[in-house]
């Protein structure tokens, strides 16, 4: 990259995906309030709506308020909604895989590094961790060695 570190770490990619899903949840709660007519008289007040979007967002689906009515707009909206957990839910499980996926990684090149006698707190070292992107694709090709003996 270009030198910069990222300092927000990695609760940040676990906690973002959580706020998003509230919003959405709320947002389609609100969005259901505001259509409710449109529902048949199955919503009456916020606490239905609300319900409503937990059960679709979460793809439960109880059928005991559904957009099965003759309406478009309500089949519409919730058709909507489901298209948008699909991608947010995929973005989640992205988002948690690589980083974990990413701390596995980095505890790979760690290892490396002090097998070749370094110290975690040698700065020679750390200067290949930040520069681990170029160093990844090399590794087992003998260039981690080769930059240690050159920052020695």
């Amino acid at each position: 990259k270009d030198g910069h570190v990222d300092q927000r770490g990695g609760i940040y990619e676990l906690v973002m995906p959580l706020i998003s899903n509230l919003l959405i949840i709320w947002g389609f709660a609100i969005a259901y309030l505001i259509c409710k007519d449109d529902f048949d008289g199955q919503i009456t007040n916020f606490s239905d709506a609300l319900y409503l979007s937990i059960i679709s967002h979460t793809t439960i689906g109880y059928g005991d308020i559904n957009a099965n009515t003759p309406n478009p707009t309500a089949r519409a909206l919730v058709n909507f909604h489901l298209l948008l957990v699909f991608f947010v839910y995929g973005a989640t499980l992205f988002s948690v895989l690589s980083e974990f996926t990413t701390v596995s990684h980095a505890d790979t090149i760690l290892t490396k590094l002090f097998a070749l006698n370094g110290s975690p707190q040698s700065t020679r070292y750390k200067a290949i961790v930040e520069d681990s992107e170029e160093v990844v694709d090399e590794v087992d090709d003998g260039m981690l060695e080769k930059k240690a003996q050159a920052l020695a």
